[in-house]
């Protein structure tokens, strides 16, 4: 991304299932097929290398979320915290709960957390670490997706289709849209504080919807045309959505 260069790496993967692509430290891509061997790409280097993930069959690692050499996963009613540089593997959570999604904010100090009925955001650093709020009016909706597009406001899609931007410490609602049932499958980039993308694909499984979001707000909508099965948006930092685009 520094110099522009477009790179191609035979990855030799072989397995029927998409894997889910992370970004490491130091110009390295994951790909985790789920069955729990991946693959890190060297993209300056060329180089591809097959390592074990510790994964086991009840983490679903098309829900993994990457920062840095960290991979954050589901399994079942735990989060399983993976460094891929150690490969130490430590499972959080004690509770029965179900953990849909999970969002970081802008300055990594708080994460907000999809529990299926309800919505959740946790101190993670500074004065009030380790408290959990609960966003007032979430409980009992199912939600999807959860994420930050700043450090005050979230974004969230619940399975029937209701996108809202809310006030996580009053649970206002900012703003919201209803993109349509059956949500197979939503996530949010982050373009910039305040602005990015909402992808969401519902029962138009060829033909995803693709929400702009600027200035606390959800702007035009867009419907991504193409026979691939679309699985996700790049946003390119400081670029306008002209420059972004959708992966298959």
């Amino acid at each position: 991304l520094d110099d522009g260069r477009s790179i191609s790496v035979d990855t030799e993967l072989v397995s029927p299932a998409p894997p889910r692509m992370g970004l490491l430290s130091n110009g390295r891509v994951l790909l985790d097929d789920g069955t729990g061997l991946g693959r890190i790409v060297d993209l300056g280097k060329k180089r591809t290398e097959v390592t074990g993930l510790r994964t086991s069959p009840n983490i679903n690692h098309l829900a993994s979320s990457f920062a840095g050499a960290t991979r954050a996963v589901p399994a079942n009613t735990w989060l399983a915290v993976h460094d891929l540089d150690s490969d130490e593997l430590t499972y959080l959570g004690y509770e029965q709960v179900s953990v849909t999604d999970v969002g970081l904010s802008p300055q990594a100090e708080q994460v907000a957390w999809a529990l299926g009925d309800r919505l959740a955001v946790e101190q993670i650093a500074g004065a009030s670490e380790g408290e959990v709020l609960e966003v007032p009016g979430t409980r009992g909706i199912g939600f999807r997706n959860v994420d930050f597009v700043d450090a005050n406001t979230i974004v969230a899609l619940d399975w029937s289709g209701g996108a809202r931007m809310l006030d996580w410490r009053s649970g206002e609602i900012v703003d919201e849209i209803d993109v349509g049932n059956n949500v197979s499958l939503g996530s949010y980039v982050r373009a910039s504080d305040g602005a990015g993308v909402l992808f969401v694909r519902t029962n138009l499984w060829q033909n995803p919807l693709v929400i702009e979001v600027g200035g606390r707000e959800f702007l035009g909508r867009y419907l991504i045309y193409g026979n691939a099965n679309f699985t996700g948006v790049l946003a390119p930092a400081g670029e306008s959505i002209v420059h972004w685009g959708a992966w298959a």
